[in-house]
């Protein structure tokens, strides 16, 4: 079984947040690439017409941003969206709804790149606002509030984050908009993979099979939405030692994830790393490693050494070689990540003490006890020393 301490991927969309004009419906593959080449042409286009500052141009350049951003070029898609927020901040002012959107769309993909302080940030400032000018109980102030929860929870802080996310529930996004809408089923699938994170599994997995049935009604078995609720509720099995019925699970998320993403989108990598992580706990270490090889080589090229999820993935394989007593490069693996993830989130957050904790354990397994000893000292939180 997946140790309990270890992070838990998610799919990005909804593990980071959900965009103001709601869920991202993608197409199939072919048809993202011919829907980029439109989207470019028509922005050269306005822009060749109307100039680079007028609405309908800022327009076209963040609906590029949002492809880009959906087909997990986050880089690009950021450069947009500062593009497109810069200007509309100026000709707008700072709390036009615009100006708002555009702010939480640039949130949203600093998230993707796994800059979760500058994300709170962001996030922070559009709340403030909302609650001044539309109300605390406004809808959108309510889907505001769940996708701060969600970087806070990156950040470890899961009693603030779920309080968050309960708070946009009850008296909030459920009691206006129903407990079918997008919104109040994306915030709901946020609190089911925070519970989850707290190891409350039971109560993750009722929250994320009622998600789940809600998606199926609403778009479809294959939509992407529907198969991020899938792929989530696969990682509360599989921390819940239901093996089986995880992997089928994780095996339909990562299928229609390839149809309609492609192999090498983030979200494609994630639940690919997971399948892996089903087949570990099943004892089929060998076909694992070679998953958790082929994931941490993609995201290495697609998102980077230091990334996230590049850092989770190394944590995880480490732990595969670690299993078929390879300690020297489970040892490599784990030094990796306590280095990446010391200088991404700092010595004292949980998934820093997780490496550590793995660190010390594949040392004990090579009997350097004085060393395991002292790495177990330094995975002790702050507060308990």
């Amino acid at each position: 079984m997946l140790r309990p301490e270890d992070p838990i991927e998610r799919s990005s969309e909804t593990q980071h947040g959900l965009h103001p004009d709601g869920p991202i419906e993608p197409d199939s593959k072919h048809e993202n690439e011919a829907h980029h080449h439109h989207l470019l042409q028509a922005l050269k286009r306005t822009q060749d017409l109307l100039g680079p500052e007028h609405p309908l141009t800022l327009i076209a350049i963040r609906n590029l941003g949002r492809h880009l951003h959906n087909s997990g070029n986050y880089e690009d898609a950021e450069t947009l969206y500062r593009q497109a927020l810069e200007v509309t901040e100026r000709l707008l002012g700072p709390e036009n709804p615009h100006t708002l959107a555009g702010i939480t769309d640039l949130a949203i993909v600093v998230t993707h790149r796994g800059r979760y302080m500058d994300a709170e940030i962001m996030h922070r400032r559009v709340l403030q606002i909302k609650e001044r000018v539309r109300g605390v109980a406004h809808e959108d102030t309510l889907v505001t509030l769940g996708n701060l929860g969600l970087v806070v929870e990156q950040q470890g802080r899961y009693d603030e984050a779920e309080g968050m996310h309960r708070r946009a529930l009850p008296c909030g996004l459920e009691q206006r908009l129903g407990s079918a809408h997008p919104q109040t089923l994306i915030v709901m699938e946020h609190l089911g993979c925070c519970l989850d994170s707290q190891g409350r599994y039971d109560a993750a997995e009722g929250i994320q099979r009622r998600v789940l049935e809600g998606w199926e009604v609403a778009f479809g078995d294959g939509h992407l939405q529907t198969l991020i609720s899938v792929g989530n509720l696969a990682v509360t099995l599989l921390n819940q030692g239901k093996h089986a019925e995880a992997e089928e699970m994780q095996r339909r998320a990562l299928q229609g994830s390839e149809r309609l993403l492609g192999s090498n989108h983030p979200d494609t990598l994630t639940r690919m790393g997971n399948l892996g992580n089903v087949l570990s706990c099943q004892g089929r270490d060998p076909e694992a490693e070679v998953i958790h090889r082929g994931v941490l080589r993609a995201r290495e090229e697609v998102l980077g050494p230091e990334h996230p999820n590049t850092l989770t993935g190394v944590g995880n394989l480490g732990l595969i070689l670690d299993k078929q007593g390879k300690y020297s490069q489970a040892e490599e693996m784990h030094r990796r990540a306590v280095r990446g993830w010391t200088r991404l989130m700092g010595p004292q957050h949980p998934y820093t003490l997780n490496s550590l904790r793995n660190l010390a354990a594949v040392l004990e397994a090579q009997d350097r006890h004085a060393e395991a000893e002292e790495v177990y000292r330094q995975a002790e939180p702050m507060a308990t020393r």
